[in-house]
């Protein structure tokens, strides 16, 4: 994944609620479980975490 386009999902993840399967295949990943993967890798935080945090 490249980090413009996790950048650019980090910021839609911020004003908007969409699912994180929905980002993954925007993303064209096959699944969440590779978009929780990638975004724990380049973030350093998981997706449930970083969920919990902005709410």
């Amino acid at each position: 994944m490249r980090i413009s386009r996790l950048n650019a999902i980090h910021k839609y993840m911020l004003t908007h609620s969409a699912s994180l399967t929905e980002l993954a295949h925007q993303l064209e990943l096959p699944d969440q479980a590779h978009f929780n993967m990638e975004f724990k890798h380049y973030m350093g935080l998981a997706t449930r975490k970083f969920i919990k945090d902005k709410t």
